[in-house]
């Protein structure tokens, strides 16, 4: 090892100690300004939640009106902001001969203007991806085809690219969609709400209808929403400062 690189270690050592000591003497005191946490911070997390939401949606599916079904889990911060993810599936026209159905998920965030009031909105907004397929169906209700790739080739196929698997032809999406819902506060952990959502779709070709279309929703959420971090800093403050007290 060089000499320059034995000074910079040994700088690194003193500075280290050196850092721990100062620590060690005051861990509580400190005038940085930063974004997250502390008393000069941009954003204090005051309150955290998290729920289960299973929900159901009526809306445009492949052209036609369908009911899907879906479930998003989600954390909550400070009551307003949530970020989670969420999926929905179902079928939408169907014969003895052929089927259609479809399918979408992803990351979802949600904003909560007055999340405290009986009746309040809130705005979701879900980015992910989404698949819709149909094929046909033989006489004991079974997919007929194969499992070869598109134009029977085996191989992997591009995210965007349709592909045929067991008879049903699939194609893939990019899905944005954002929505707004009315909520009650039905139970301290327990909301119902109801909404309206409009879903955009691409692939490779741009924009896209089969996937795209306006839906209803309503549904349950089902969780803690409003857990207070600052009760218990200063629950925790008061212990502590009882055992100094019972010390002296």
């Amino acid at each position: 090892m060089s000499v320059f690189g034995r000074v910079i270690i040994l700088l690194t050592v003193v500075g280290l100690a050196n850092s721990a000591n100062v620590v060690g003497q005051d861990s509580t005191k400190s005038s940085m300004r930063t974004f997250f946490g502390g008393k000069s911070a941009k954003f204090k997390v005051n309150h955290l939640g998290l729920y289960f939401a299973p929900e159901f949606q009526y809306g445009q599916l492949d052209g036609s009106f369908t009911p899907m079904a879906g479930a998003s889990v989600m954390l909550q911060v400070n009551k307003k902001w949530g970020i989670g993810m969420m999926g929905f599936g179902g079928e939408g026209s169907r014969s003895d001969t052929t089927k259609k159905g479809g399918s979408f998920g992803g990351l979802k965030l949600e904003y909560t203007p007055k999340p405290d009031a009986r009746i309040h909105i809130s705005f979701p907004l879900m980015l992910g991806a989404g698949e819709t397929g149909g094929g046909f169906r033989d006489g004991m209700g079974r997919n007929n085809g194969n499992r070869n790739g598109k134009n029977g080739k085996d191989g992997m196929n591009d995210m965007y690219e349709n592909r045929n698997e067991n008879g049903v032809e699939r194609s893939a999406y990019a899905v944005i969609q954002p929505g707004i819902t009315l909520e009650a506060n039905v139970l301290r952990y327990a909301r119902v709400f109801a909404g309206a959502n409009y879903r955009f779709a691409f692939n490779s070709d741009g924009y896209s209808s089969a996937l795209q279309g306006f839906s209803t929703n309503a549904g349950l959420k089902i969780g803690i929403f409003d857990y207070s971090l600052a009760k218990r800093v200063k629950k925790e403050r008061v212990e502590k400062g009882n055992r100094r007290g019972r010390k002296k």
